[in-house]
């Protein structure tokens, strides 16, 4: 799969899960840490410390999926890939059966370390394929790019690359909004779902990758 598809699939899962995130826990987020930084130096300049403690709980959390697809990626360097959209499936489905139970707080933060997991496939994929590794990268980009094809210094239509990744994030918050009113709390099954789905295809993808055969050698720079 071209890298530009991963991309836009893993953003617009993002979104997804990002929506969910902000409507369940009252505006707060799973994906975009930015907007819990601004949580959580609200909360305390404000003298809100439950946000601010929410809000630091979601950082936390996002990190921590960082470092364990950081551990699986190093496990298994030739599987990352795959690894990485399991272990966000994984995580997904441990937030749709906390959610709406006693474990309800708890699954926001799951949310936010799936979402981490997901992370530096992500940037991986968004940096090779659009020349941002975040959404506010491919702001940048896209603007940088726009000027350059205004000013005819570069390709004319190479600044709809970094759109296509912020559109598709927010068309997937849009799926979230949408599906978070037609079916309530079990629109995370969903998210986990794409995600399985995504793991399976990737799986599939590096079983039909050719491999070196047990002579060769790679060629000397």
């Amino acid at each position: 799969m071209p890298p530009a598809a991963i991309a836009a699939g893993l953003a617009a899962l993002a979104g997804f899960v990002d929506a969910l995130a902000f409507l369940r826990t009252g505006g707060f987020f799973a994906a975009t840490m930015s907007g819990n930084a601004t949580r959580l130096g609200t909360g305390i300049g404000g003298g809100l410390a439950g946000n601010a403690a929410l809000a630091l709980a979601l950082v936390l959390a996002f990190v921590s999926g960082v470092i364990v697809a950081s551990v699986i990626s190093r496990a298994s360097p030739a599987w990352k890939a795959p690894a990485g959209a399991a272990t966000v499936a994984m995580l997904l489905g441990a937030a749709a059966l906390l959610d709406g139970g006693p474990g309800h707080g708890i699954a926001a933060l799951a949310m936010a370390a799936a979402m981490g997991a997901g992370h530096l496939a992500a940037r991986r994929a968004a940096a090779e394929a659009f020349g941002g590794a975040s959404l506010t990268g491919a702001l940048v980009e896209l603007g940088e790019r726009l000027e350059g094809a205004l000013a005819g210094d570069a390709p004319r239509w190479g600044w709809t690359r970094p759109l296509l990744l912020w559109v598709a994030f927010a068309g997937g918050a849009v799926l979230g909004a949408g599906a978070l009113a037609g079916i309530g709390p079990a629109s995370l099954w969903l998210a986990a779902l794409a995600a399985a789905l995504s793991a399976l295809w990737l799986h599939a993808g590096a079983t039909r990758r050719p491999r070196p055969a047990a002579g060769d050698h790679p060629a000397q720079p």
